[in-house]
């Protein structure tokens, strides 16, 4: 199920943080994950969140990409073993076509090597899913005050 952003009341009463701000909010967010069950937590969770909007939910790797090219999400929250076209790769591409947008992998395993191999594809973050909620978004409102700090 997409939800239609353009439509929507938050859209139209959307605001900017900041004299220079580049991004508007509520933050748009994409989430990448073959669990629904997870899908469907992770999106009730930013439902409670004033400044967070999921615009979009995908389940497949092939999906991924066309979905994010469509919606153009703020951010993307991939699951790091998405299947069909695999997290990694769908990752550098978004970042080369869309320098802008956040993507943080998920992974239900801790490993070295599945940090350094995210880095290495762009990702901006990498988180395991038994992270806290509120680290999450913490981390999440971090980053775009960086971003928005940079100008």
């Amino acid at each position: 199920m997409l939800y239609d952003y353009e439509k929507s009341s938050v859209a139209n009463g959307a605001f900017v943080h900041g004299a220079n701000a580049k991004r508007s909010y509520p933050l748009r967010i994409l989430i990448a994950d073959e669990s629904l069950q997870f899908r469907k937590f992770m999106r009730r969770r930013f439902d409670t969140e004033a400044d967070f909007e999921v615009v979009g939910e995908v389940f497949s790797g092939n999906d991924f990409l066309p979905l994010a090219r469509q919606l153009k999400p703020d951010l993307i929250l991939v699951d790091i073993a998405l299947s069909g076209m695999a997290g990694l790769e769908g990752s550098r591409r978004i970042k080369s076509e869309m320098p802008s947008t956040t993507v943080i992998f998920l992974s239900v395993v801790e490993e070295d090597a599945l940090r350094e191999a995210a880095a290495r594809y762009g990702a901006d973050d990498f988180l395991t899913k038994d992270v806290l909620i509120s680290e999450l978004f913490s981390r999440i409102r971090r980053r775009v005050a960086r971003e928005m700090q940079r100008g």
